[in-house]
């Protein structure tokens, strides 16, 4: 499955550290380089794992990179790929329900694109690849991870998408 970076908040010297300080500490250790934090979340989305009986809330946060990474973590990530914003715009990785957007539709817009820059461990090094886009969409595609994003992360990215459209209004 594709996913952002993030992971759980640590506790600092008996105090929690924060949502923002967590969201750029994990971006730090998984992808290993510098970004800004936007103040504000962008959004919080609510999942439950019916398995466990847990209920918990997943907040998500923007951010500034100044370039793109091709270093990761290889304990915790296999492949990183950097999807394009007009892709997000158009509908892709968005919810079909707000989109409406067939999973069809979506393969489609994701075949016309073809594939995006990435980076994957191969015996112990780190190299670029290409990332099929239709793998990140879940729905064909080739290699790991291709059970595509996951409804919280298509979630935030229509969430990013609203307010990148709200600015386009404004200006």
């Amino acid at each position: 499955m594709w996913v952002f970076p993030g992971g759980h908040s640590d506790y600092v010297n008996n105090k929690f550290e924060g949502l923002r300080n967590t969201a750029g500490r994990e971006f730090r250790e998984e992808i290993g380089g510098d970004t800004v934090i936007d103040d504000e979340p962008l959004c919080v989305y609510q999942a439950s794992l019916f398995s466990r009986g847990l209920t918990y809330l997943i907040t998500f946060y923007t951010s500034t990179i100044p370039k793109i990474y091709h270093t990761f973590s290889p304990s915790e990530i296999t492949r990183i790929a950097w999807v394009p914003k007009s892709f997000i715009l158009q509908g892709g990785l968005r919810p079909h329900i707000y989109t409406g957007m067939s999973l069809r539709d979506e393969l489609e817009l994701a075949e016309g694109v073809g594939v995006v820059e990435g980076s994957e461990y191969v015996g112990g090094e780190c190299r670029r690849c290409e990332v099929d886009l239709r793998e990140i969409v879940g729905g064909g595609g080739e290699g790991e991870g291709g059970g595509g994003i996951g409804m919280a992360h298509r979630f935030a990215l229509e969430c990013w998408a609203k307010r990148v459209e709200e600015e386009e209004k404004i200006k």
